[in-house]
């Protein structure tokens, strides 16, 4: 490159999918995409796609796709497809080519109870467990035992969220609804954070529609088959999202609805009554979303986190710390659809909403002026004179009055015509801008006319797009009766013919028809919910977002404790819908094997005639049966789904539904049930059920499908009768609502559904007398334990008398040192005081010593010059004498001992010079 240039932080290119996993993929080995993103189809190994990519330099890959569309498929050959999947000997195998798909199974042991930390980071490496979590339990195994997983599409559940411009209901408007008149206590004061409950609040249609919208139907129109979509795709849950503030591009956090819990409001006995986390739950969703979930009848216990919280200082400037604690924090998952309003209950809600529309169009008039004051003779007073006056003016100006009102009205009326044309001109301005909208903006609009809101964006604007041109129509086919015009016009006809004066709302009919959109009520009864206004800074918003959708949010390493959560929910139901799906497909094999028994024995004790009933009954799952069936749809061409939910299972992972699930994905699937099945006895479950010795693949569909008849069309069946049948609710028992134990495991190697019972049973004897060997042995252990346990009460007495007299004397230390701390303070500054005067009383001796020590020292100096001096007079007399002896000669010599001066005297005049000195000093 070029010194000085920019890196490309976007591109627009063509490749091909080289790698493909369960949730993401990557282009070209060097551009990463999420599966949600791809259009045109199901993404393949080797299709040609032209990608919209973002640089991302500090992501694992460099380059981040934000949208991928499918342009060309990749096919290839049989002997390639067969030589990955296929095992043993090739002249067994079937010479139809097989197409090449990406099947979505699990390389796992499903279902595991509990998880740590390094399990975690193994089993869901996109997750980031925060740093102070350290066990999670998954309680869904045991609520949703594999015998008898979650019931889904028993009834319709779906959320209405009000605008956050209107009001939650009130104390009397719940009264009236519910017929409970308490006021609830939303936020007390004594909330603990020990224990949490929050709720993730499922959306889901009902079975017959959940089948429609999520599998191939036989029955079905050809065109509808390529519409179905995934099944985390069909299933949504109510979550609370809040931006992080820090930049607007990053995508809000999600959230469920719940908090602390309150021993006051919910109950004390939080770990012995289970029903006092589902009240904290209850209340926490009446407070952030206003949703009533106080009439669901079941709430299982879907996951539970653990956190231990390090002690930590509560601020900076305060000393004191928080002590260490365990945080536990369980995800509720209720019964929603037992909540959801009935008839009465949906009608009373329009009730209040419409009463409430009308209060706000038509608000009621102001309250009349009090009545005139009298004084004592009774007349009025001069005020109330003055305006009792206003009235009769204003009849004398009553024919201005006329001609003034009459303006007024041609005015409004030509304002309403210019609105019209404005509101019509805008319509037709949105559909040319509806790409720019954001998705969340599309969603809002689609909501507020109540239509579905689910989907990509393109979805939405060709919904929304469709929803505007309807609209303009109306419009342009009634330009007087726009929206709910109809309706208040025939009410002021009403009045008028009844004399009546009609209502006028002081509000424009653009503010008329928000307030309605906005109040606006689904016809179909769903949950009303209201966002809170005040919850999380007023950012909180609500929204019911796909499975799918939650499951494809990337997370940082530095993401919220909630949304790390939500993530970790979403993949644990996830994980249940896949175990659920795989024990389907396990039982529909092992089935296959007993039924093929129970045919061939049935056929060797009874004539044709009965085996040709038996196969009218159950369909024949050899190949005989199979060739059957392909005369019977050879000659009829109709074919009709009977078992819809083995049917959902197996699209379930066959993402490309191409009609055939590999053998070595459905040992993959079956193993990861962890039910003890041997490889060998799987595959030969798919070779009867294929049809096959050696099938390396599976069609599901001669499982699912069965070929109508050449009776059946004589008798009037069609493609729109097929349609209709598969309608019903139930026609065969689905994976969410098969009933019974665990799945079949054959106690002699055979596949049969007694068998396998019967090994699940004898397992479930021996774990019963080891269970009963084990309460004997602790039923020895108890008076043991209760004797320890008494003696760890004296103990633990004894200890909190200890820790009595301990405190007593450290407070005694405590004030016996504060004590003696004051004492030293005294003491030290006595100390000070008598430091301060003794210097200054020592001063003067100081000077006064400095100024002796001084004279001492000049004395001294002088007495060592006058010495100095006599010592010179001395050899100056000394020469002189040797001089003047020189001279004299020896006769002088004799008379100089008279001449020379006394040494006593001498020395005399010496000392007393010296005392002269001392008495000076």
């Amino acid at each position: 490159k070029m010194l000085g240039s920019r890196p490309q932080s976007q591109k627009t290119t063509h490749g091909t999918i080289t790698k493909l996993f369960e949730k993401f993929g990557y282009v070209n080995d060097d551009i990463f995409f999420v599966r949600n993103l791809v259009t045109g189809g199901q993404p393949r190994v080797g299709d040609h796609v032209s990608v919209v990519a973002d640089h991302t330099p500090g992501k694992a890959a460099k380059w981040t796709a934000r949208s991928v569309r499918i342009e060309s498929r990749h096919r290839s050959s049989g002997s390639q497809a067969s030589g990955r999947r296929d095992r043993g000997d090739s002249s067994h195998r079937s010479s139809a080519p097989s197409v090449a798909h990406a099947a979505s199974v699990p390389h796992r042991v499903l279902g595991l109870p509990e998880l740590s930390v390094m399990e975690l980071r193994q089993r869901y490496p996109r997750l980031h467990p925060p740093s102070d979590l350290f066990h999670v339990i998954n309680g869904w195994s045991a609520a949703f035992p594999i015998g008898s997983p979650i019931r889904l599409g028993c009834r319709t559940v779906n959320y209405h969220v009000f605008p956050r411009e209107v009001d939650p209901l009130t104390l009397d408007e719940w009264s009236v609804l519910t017929g409970n008149s308490d006021a609830p206590v939303l936020e007390p004061q004594d909330q603990d954070y020990r224990y949490s409950a929050k709720v993730m609040l499922l959306s889901c249609p009902s079975l017959a529609e959940l089948y429609r919208q999520t599998c191939s139907l036989a029955q079905a129109a050809a065109d509808s088959r390529f519409r179905c979509i995934g099944l985390a795709n069909a299933l949504s849950f109510l979550c609370g999202f809040v931006s992080s503030g820090d930049s607007k591009s990053a995508p809000p956090d999600p959230l469920a609805l719940g908090g602390p819990w309150s021993p006051s409001v919910d109950g004390e006995d939080v770990e012995g009554d289970p029903m006092v986390l589902v009240n904290t739950a209850i209340r926490h969703a009446r407070r952030l979303a206003g949703v009533d979930l106080s009439g669901c009848s079941t709430w299982y216990k879907f996951m539970e986190l653990h956190y231990y919280r390090e002690p930590r200082r509560s601020s900076s400037s305060d000393s004191s710390q928080q002590q260490a604690r365990l945080e536990t924090v369980t995800y509720f998952l209720p019964d929603v659809w037992t909540a959801v309003p009935d008839a009465e209950q949906w009608g009373r809600l329009t009730e209040i909403i419409g009463q409430r529309v009308d209060a706000l169009i038509y608000p009621p008039p102001p309250p009349p002026p009090p009545p005139p004051k009298e004084d004592e003779q009774g007349q009025p007073a001069a005020d109330d004179a003055d305006a009792s006056s206003a009235p009769a003016e204003t009849e004398n100006a009553g024919d201005d009055g006329k001609s003034e009102s009459a303006d007024a009205s041609a005015t409004a009326a030509t304002a309403e015509d210019s609105e019209a044309d404005t509101s019509a001109a805008g319509s037709a301005s949105q559909l040319s801008n509806l790409q720019a909208m954001k998705v969340a903006d599309l969603r809002r609009e689609l909501e507020s006319r109540g239509r579905d809101s689910r989907g990509l964006k393109a979805q939405l604007v060709a919904r929304l797009e469709e929803v505007l041109r309807e609209e303009v129509e109306a419009k342009e086919a009634d330009p007087e009766k726009p929206g709910d015009a109809a309706a208040e016009t025939s009410e002021n006809d009403d009045a008028k013919e009844s004399g009546e004066k009609p209502r006028v709302s002081p509000l424009s009919d653009r503010e008329q028809d928000r307030i309605r959109r906005h109040h606006r009520l689904p016809d179909t009864p769903a949950l009303p919910a209201w966002p809170s206004r005040t919850a999380k800074g007023g950012r909180l918003r609500l929204e019911s977002a796909s499975l799918s959708q939650l499951l494809s949010n990337r997370l940082d390493s530095g993401g919220r404790e909630s949304a790390f959560e939500v993530a970790l929910f979403c993949e644990q139901f996830h994980e249940m819908l896949v175990r659920d799906c795989a024990y389907n497909i396990c039982t529909a094999l092992a089935d296959c094997e007993q039924n093929e028994g129970e045919a061939g024995t049935t056929g060797a004790a009874t004539s044709a005639d009965d085996g040709s009933e038996t196969q009218r009954k159950r369909p024949r799952l050899d190949s005989s049966a199979a060739a059957d069936a392909g005369a019977d749809e050879a000659a009829t061409g109709l074919t009709r789904t009977i078992r819809p939910a083995l049917l959902q299972a197996c699209e379930f992972f066959d993402r490309d539904r191409t009609g055939q699930l590999a053998s070595r994905d459905i040992e993959e699937l079956v193993l990861s049930l962890g039910l003890l099945h041997s490889r060998s006895q799987i595959r030969r479950w798919v070779d009867k059920a294929s049809g096959t010795e050696g099938a390396s693949s599976l069609r599901y569909r001669r499982l699912t499908d069965q070929a109508v008849t050449a009776a059946e069309a004589d008798a009037g069946y069609t493609a729109e009768s097929a349609a209709q049948e598969s309608g019903d609710s139930r026609p065969a028992p689905s994976v969410f609502q098969r009933a019974g134990g665990c799945p079949p495991v054959p106690a002699d190697g055979g596949g049969g559904q007694a068998g396998l019972r019967l090994r699940l049973l004898r397992s479930a004897e021996a774990t019963l007398a080891a269970v009963s060997a084990r309460e004997r042995l602790c039923r020895d252990e108890i008076p043991l334990a209760a004797s320890g346990l008494e003696e760890a009460d004296n103990r633990r007495r004894e200890a909190e008398t200890e820790t009595v007299e301990l405190k007593e004397r450290v407070e005694t230390l405590t004030q016996e040192t504060a004590e003696h701390k004051r004492g030293y303070a005294e003491y030290r500054q006595l100390l000070r005081d008598a430091l301060d005067a003794v210097n200054a009383a020592r001063q003067p001796f100081v000077d006064l010593f400095e100024a002796e020590r001084l004279a001492i020292e000049e004395a001294r100096k002088q007495r060592e010059a006058e010495a100095a001096a006599a010592e010179a007079a001395k050899a100056a007399a000394a020469e002189a004498e040797k001089a003047a002896a020189a001279e004299a000669g020896d006769g002088e010599a004799d008379n100089s001992d008279s001449v020379k001066p006394d040494e006593a005297e001498i020395s005399e005049v010496e000392g007393g010079k010296e005392w002269a000195v001392v008495d000076a000093v």
